[in-house]
């Protein structure tokens, strides 16, 4: 596993040749997480609760199912 950091947050994360992106907003929230073709965005509310996980897929995976 390999990980990298920036500004005191995660970027970037490798596991068995995985890379896995993260995106933070601002005020230090994960907004974004990427891996591969599949990206899973974060929603929070007001009081920074994490209202919703949103997964997506390229249309390229989406022919595969």
């Amino acid at each position: 596993m390999n990980l990298e950091f920036a500004e005191g947050r995660m970027q970037t994360s490798t596991l068995n040749g995985a890379v896995t992106t993260y995106v933070w907003d601002a005020d230090g929230r994960r907004v974004m997480k990427r891996t591969g073709s599949a990206t899973t965005t974060f929603v929070y509310d007001t009081a920074e609760r994490r209202m919703r996980r949103r997964s997506l897929l390229s249309l390229a995976d989406c022919s595969r199912l």
